[in-house]
């Protein structure tokens, strides 16, 4: 049995519903491993917070668990908290990992009744046909072009040089990424805002932000000078 099954069962074995605290001396499971399952339980309508709540051992109050009765709606509550920003693994196990891990917790209520071999079969069977459209989906993806930049005048590339305190390069000749990147990182850790020891915020913001701009400037200028050289290079086809 699961840890989501034990805590559930012994949710629905109490009569009065259980507290974290109580589900981890209960169960044996460590805090860590509790609150999690609990939220899981709590996201796929299996139990709720009942609205009150019990002392716990550190003098401090937890919010008491229960089954939700059949067929009961749980009302999602808003919280005017930003929400989290979803990471998403470059790793494609843990991508597949939590792509199941979020289907089971979907559909959590009807997988009590379903058999554990067929219930694995569903989900290879699934996974088969999420692969299928994520590769037809990086395949429309990567035949996308991107959007036409303009190219850097001349006025903004001696900004740009000027600001990152670069040589600005004949017309026609790259700018030395090396130095601009170089000095680009100088000025982002002597004026980001986060760490700048300067007096006046607003002017470390605007510096940290011109060398952000300068930086983009340049590394657009050369792509573009040497994509064209590049082009430029390559041999043409007899016709």
């Amino acid at each position: 049995m699961s840890q989501r099954e034990r805590i559930l069962e012994a949710i629905r074995e109490s009569s009065d519903g259980l507290t974290c605290e109580e589900l981890e001396e209960r169960l044996g499971i460590i805090h860590r491993s509790v609150t999690p399952r609990v939220g899981e339980l709590t996201n796929a309508g299996l139990i709720k917070n009942s609205g009150l709540k019990r002392p716990t051992k550190s003098g401090s109050t937890a919010a008491v668990f229960v089954v939700c009765a059949e067929g009961e709606i749980v009302p999602i509550v808003k919280s005017d908290k930003p929400k989290p920003q979803v990471k998403i693994s470059a790793s494609p196990q843990a991508f597949w990992s939590d792509i199941r891990r979020r289907l089971h917790a979907h559909v959590a209520r009807q997988t009590n009744t379903i058999d554990a071999g067929q219930l694995q079969k569903a989900y290879r069977e699934f996974e088969v046909d999420l692969r299928d459209c994520v590769d037809r989906f990086v395949k429309k993806v990567s035949q996308m072009k991107a959007p036409k930049q303009e190219p850097v005048s001349r006025r903004k590339l001696r900004d740009a040089c000027h600001t990152l305190q670069v040589d600005l390069p004949a017309i026609g000749a790259v700018v030395d990424g090396a130095n601009a990147k170089r000095n680009y990182r100088r000025i982002v850790r002597l004026y980001h805002p986060d760490v700048s020891r300067q007096g006046d915020k607003e002017a470390s913001r605007a510096m940290y932000e011109a060398a952000v701009d300068a930086y983009e400037t340049i590394e657009q200028y050369n792509s573009t000078l040497l994509s064209k050289e590049k082009t430029n290079d390559e041999p043409r086809q007899e016709t």
